[in-house]
């Protein structure tokens, strides 16, 4: 989905750049490019939550859980993933309280491509939906393993990424990449 997500955002911008020099070189528009936007945005982005809680790329404060104990560190995370979970469910169930409304009125935007808004509004809600039962399942494993003692586990699954293992992702990035040179002088 982060994939798609990347396609459509890629698809979207080329089509904002055909838009810009149809209105700039010929005077006309095609329309209805800022409401695609709109939807393809707020649907990358909620695919986009799910696809950061799989890569450990919320935001999180280590400078304290870097110096707390094992079990301690374990817990916190815990709290993190029901907080995360509390708000994902949340955002589903009011989400889909919005899409069954537009289904429900078969309301269509009100804009030059009348399109209904349970389409963009259905994938929306898919995508929040993908992101709640990821937060609820990686609670449950994450409990799961601190009832079992399994802290050791917990804390390497679902704790932030250590400094080195981001380094090294980006060192092979950059080779990847084919940066050469540069890899062998950020490592010195």
């Amino acid at each position: 989905m982060a994939i798609a997500s990347g396609w459509a955002i890629l698809g979207l911008s080329v089509l904002i750049l055909i838009d810009v020099l149809a209105r700039k070189l010929f005077g006309i528009t095609i329309g209805g490019t800022d409401e695609l936007g709109g939807y393809v945005l707020a649907v990358s982005v909620t695919f986009g939550f799910a696809y950061a809680l799989a890569e450990k790329a919320h935001i999180r404060v280590d400078m304290v859980l870097d110096h707390l104990q094992l079990r301690a560190r374990a817990f916190l995370h815990l709290v993190s993933l029901i907080a995360i979970s509390t708000y994902a469910v949340i955002l589903l169930w009011r989400g889909g309280l919005v899409a069954l409304t537009s289904w429900r009125l078969s309301a269509s935007a009100s804009t030059g491509l009348g399109l209904p808004l349970v389409v963009p509004q259905g994938l929306w809600v898919a995508g929040l939906a993908l992101f709640a039962v990821m937060a609820v399942a990686q609670t449950v494993h994450c409990a799961v393993l601190l009832c079992t003692g399994a802290s050791k586990e917990a804390d390497s699954r679902f704790g932030t990424k250590p400094i080195e293992a981001e380094v090294a992702e980006e060192l092979h990035s950059a080779k990847a990449r084919g940066s050469g040179g540069t890899t062998e002088r950020l490592v010195s």
